[in-house]
């Protein structure tokens, strides 16, 4: 938590993405812009959306929640209305508007609080630092601590002899972004027929 002062009764206060502004006796509260990197498996993605319901809570109503992952992840998701924006990219692709470069350009554009890296890959680590997100929460390891702000210890990589199921590692990182708890319940939707 930062606590600054600044000139009068004004106190800025940062705690786990949300920011609040204290002036004389009231509270103002700034919606909360937060991006999560999705994983690049269909299946990881379905077992990702306890956590995606999470982090849409704790934006609420007034904040937003912008997605980046893969054009066939986007695809798996379409029912819902997990996301205010959708960001695609792909490692190879004919679309130069899908390219991690400028996925990584329109983050930065999105003006996020906080990104959320679900992945385990150096890459999305890498695409989060240069979006220049001031929080970037995600799992340490595989040479992506210098690029996070907030490491969570990846309960599978403990060398414990026992492994965490994917549903509650997603849930565990969207709890270091701030979220309440959020029971382990997936939720697969389809889009409207045509």
């Amino acid at each position: 938590m930062a606590l600054s002062t600044l000139r009068g009764r004004t106190i800025l206060l940062t705690f786990a993405a949300r920011t609040f502004l204290l002036q004389s006796s009231r509270l103002t509260f700034f919606a909360m812009r937060l991006g999560v990197f999705l994983p690049n498996w269909v299946g990881d993605v379905v077992m990702a959306t306890p956590a995606l319901r999470a982090l849409r809570k704790h934006t609420g109503s007034t904040g937003s929640l912008v997605g980046v992952m893969r054009p066939y992840v986007a695809d798996v998701l379409a029912g819902g209305d997990w996301f205010d924006e959708a960001i695609l990219y792909a490692k190879h692709s004919d679309r130069p508007d899908q390219s991690s470069r400028v996925a990584t350009q329109k983050v930065r554009a999105a003006g996020l609080d906080c990104v959320v890296v679900l992945t385990n890959s150096f890459r999305t680590a890498w695409m989060a630092w240069r979006s220049g997100v001031s929080e970037r929460i995600g799992y340490a390891g595989q040479m992506r601590s210098l690029l996070l702000t907030k490491r969570v210890s990846n309960p599978n990589r403990a060398g414990k002899g026992w492994s965490v199921p994917t549903i509650d590692s997603f849930l565990q990182l969207a709890e270091a972004a701030g979220c309440q708890p959020e029971p382990p319940r997936l939720v697969l939707s389809s889009p409207p027929a045509h």
